[in-house]
């Protein structure tokens, strides 16, 4: 009973598949899946041809006839395993979005995993199912966090809120994209980016690049939209995405558009920003708590800040995108 619970969608946390425990035993079905299609066809394939040879010097033998039939039937279901298991995956009710987890499997699991995430009861939760904890994050190595240039990063936790600036002109995504640009050459050294952490709840100790993106989002009208979350946990940010839908792995073929919310490292764990334009080799972002680059370099006084950066398209660096329904 616990697990149909857990399956249920919670439009507080905007994720249907938050239970790291079975998102893992639905991977792992789909790894035997796909191991059953890989395997058992090819010794069914060479048990037909054990049967053919047997036909051969035996053509009056009537059960290897059937034996024969048999095994190419048993071939054929497992090639069509796993579409059968879409199908049946299909039919559950909708409230359950079993059809979502079961895709996403993989992705899920992996982000769970990059997120250190605190598992509460149902019963004790008010109002959040799972939270986390951003309160060990020590302001000593701040490239240690928020910056895929140090290979490691990324927040945690996930809040926020606020309302829009009524002076933000601009419709859908250009409209993100002035926000952020506004807001280029504000940095650490002078205090200029607290108002993002602010904004979601944390303090000058905590990596902001999330809060950055949050912080444009809500000024843009986004966050109350419901078209982008509020979040400053990396991870939390490109499973948010993924859950509705709209997410798109770097190397899938698909082209960003100017105002996608981009996500770096394994599982989207290590940095965001905010995409303005892209070509097949890079992507051209704004992001905060980043090493300023061009014209903020001056402006940041060596330390990070909000800067526009280009980012070359691989995966590995890139892990990809969320398409805000502008």
């Amino acid at each position: 009973m616990q697990y149909v619970q857990l399956l249920e969608c919670s439009s507080t946390l905007g994720n249907c598949c938050n239970d790291y425990g079975l998102i893992t035993i639905i991977d792992i079905t789909r790894k035997i899946f796909d191991l059953i299609q890989l395997v058992v066809p090819i010794l069914l394939i060479v048990m037909i041809t054990v049967q053919l040879v047997k036909m051969v010097v035996n053509p009056d033998d009537k059960k290897d006839t059937k034996k024969l039939i048999n095994k190419v039937i048993a071939t054929f279901i497992c090639f069509f395993l796993p579409v059968i298991a879409d199908v049946v995956v299909g039919l559950l009710p909708n409230n359950f979005k079993m059809s979502s987890c079961w895709e996403n499997a993989k992705i899920s699991r992996e982000i769970s995993a990059n997120s250190p995430l605190v598992y509460i009861k149902v019963t004790d939760r008010d109002p959040y199912a799972i939270v986390s904890d951003a309160s060990g994050y020590d302001k000593g190595d701040e490239k240690e966090y928020g910056d895929p240039d140090s290979g490691l990063g990324g927040g945690s936790s996930s809040s926020g809120g606020g309302s829009s600036s009524s002076t933000v002109t601009g419709t859908g995504a250009q409209r993100l994209i002035s926000v952020a640009a506004a807001e280029i050459g504000n940095h650490e050294s002078n205090g200029t980016h607290a108002k993002y952490e602010s904004y979601s709840g944390l303090d000058t100790s905590q990596p902001w690049c999330a809060a950055f993106v949050t912080w444009c989002a809500g000024q843009a009208g986004f966050i109350q939209a419901g078209i982008i979350p509020s979040y400053v946990g990396c991870s939390a940010g490109a499973a948010w995405f993924q859950n509705k839908g709209r997410f798109h792995l770097e190397g899938s073929g698909y082209t960003p558009q100017p105002g996608d919310i981009v996500f770096y490292g394994a599982g989207g764990s290590q940095h965001t920003g905010i995409v303005e334009r892209a070509d097949a080799n890079n992507i051209y972002t704004i992001e905060g708590n980043t090493s300023c680059e061009g014209a903020a370099q001056n402006q940041c006084g060596g330390s990070d800040g909000v800067s526009r950066k280009t980012r070359p398209r691989h995966t590995g660096y890139v892990f990809g995108y969320g398409t805000p329904a502008y």
